[in-house]
């Protein structure tokens, strides 16, 4: 049988073990590459999570404070401090925001440098690879000192494959993960948006009551017994209207669980535009959470959660959920029949207290109600907040 020769193939020269070493290098080369991380603005992003973590711990005490103040004596000087209490955690939200979204450039950054250089790394292996991937089986046997040496490159020249295959894979994944954080940017920017509304609500809110109460306790006492007299007052006359079903007088039609039943606004008692979201059964009050199946607003900003303790409302507490205003549309929670109108028209209120009003009837006593919304008739479009 005739020896084949080892030293020429299609008139190059292939020494001994080259193959077994360059497929070596570069297969350890393409294990490596899923594990390398550039460190880019590594201290910057270090830096912004110190001052979130900091701004986070700031919220954390001016809520507390703000809710301490809410149970304490329904004064002036109070409400003045549980306001600016909130408008402190308020701007302490949005400079959180804003520190996640700066982070969130910097890892963007971090992302496409780390996958520029990947591509590179990746498409070296895969010119390399097809070079040496023309050699015949018969030469890199013949380039082989043993047959165990030609099974270790075979087995080399497999994990090379592999390697670039998973190499690719996690460019991929890179490629998914940068599209991710892009949306979750986008999203934090409409929740800032909406936050930086609630604060000017806030504000607006504090300088009204200064400016119709002179600063006097007299004044505020006079407003606060007014205020309390008219939630209570709207609050069994909406309890009313739901056990006698006098709200069915204004049918629009049935609605599915995320449809557009009306428009956020300020219209009835209301401090600032915002969507105040109750659910009840059988006329009972409930909290909501669990009976939303579809958000009520887009983007959710909570303004103020189910239960807050306030003696302004009937028994004493929120009797449902307050959202910023969004994108404006208020979306109905879960299907349902939809009725809308003027509070005093639909649920007996004598002062517009809800102002222009959605309920959702869902069937079996279950009910939705959306108040203060935008967009009503002439006799209902306006506000009545005493400050």
């Amino acid at each position: 049988m005739k020896r084949i020769s080892t030293t020429v193939f299609k008139n190059k020269k292939l020494p001994k073990r080259f193959l077994f070493i360059a497929f070596t290098t570069l297969a350890v080369v393409a294990l490596l590459l899923g594990q390398i991380r550039l460190p880019i603005n590594a201290e910057s992003t270090a830096s912004l999570q110190a001052e979130i973590n900091q701004l986070q711990q700031s919220i954390s005490e001016n809520q507390a404070r703000a809710d301490e103040l809410s149970a304490q004596a329904d004064t002036l000087r109070n409400k003045i401090a549980q306001i600016q209490s909130e408008i402190n955690t308020t701007q302490n939200q949005i400079d959180v925001t804003d520190l996640k979204i700066r982070k969130l450039n910097i890892e963007i950054q971090e992302t496409e440098e780390e996958l520029e250089f990947q591509k590179g790394v990746l498409a070296e292996s895969i010119r390399v690879l097809y070079k040496r991937g023309n050699v015949t089986t018969i030469e890199l046997l013949a380039s082989s000192d043993s047959y165990s040496d030609f099974i270790s490159q075979q087995e080399y020249l497999s994990r090379m494959k592999s390697a670039i295959e998973e190499s690719a894979a996690k460019v991929e994944e890179l490629k998914e993960q940068l599209e991710d954080e892009k949306k979750e940017q986008v999203v934090l920017l409409e929740e800032l948006e909406g936050q930086r509304q609630i604060l000017d609500n806030q504000r607006a809110e504090q300088q009204s009551l200064l400016s119709a109460t002179e600063g006097q306790e007299a004044k505020y006492q006079s407003i606060v017994d007014k205020l309390k007299k008219q939630q209570r007052e709207a609050e069994n006359a909406l309890i009313a209207a739901l056990g006698s079903g006098s709200y069915k007088t204004a049918p629009i039609g049935p609605v599915d669980s995320g449809d557009i039943i009306g428009n956020v606004g300020n219209t009835g008692l209301s401090s600032g535009p915002h969507l105040h979201l109750e659910y009840r059964i059988g006329g009972a009050r409930y909290n909501p959470t669990p009976y939303i199946n579809h958000q009520p607003v887009n983007p959710v900003i909570v303004t103020q959660g189910y239960g807050n303790p306030d003696p302004i409302y009937y028994g004493g507490y929120h009797p449902g959920i307050d959202y910023a205003p969004g994108n404006g549309a208020a979306y109905a929670i879960d299907s349902g029949y939809l009725y809308r109108g003027c509070s005093d028209n639909m649920l007996n209120t004598s002062g517009n207290d809800y102002g222009y009003v959605a309920i959702v009837d869902h069937g079996n006593g279950h009910t939705s109600i959306y108040a203060h919304l935008a967009g009503g008739p002439s006799a209902c479009d306006y506000n009545t907040f005493p400050w």
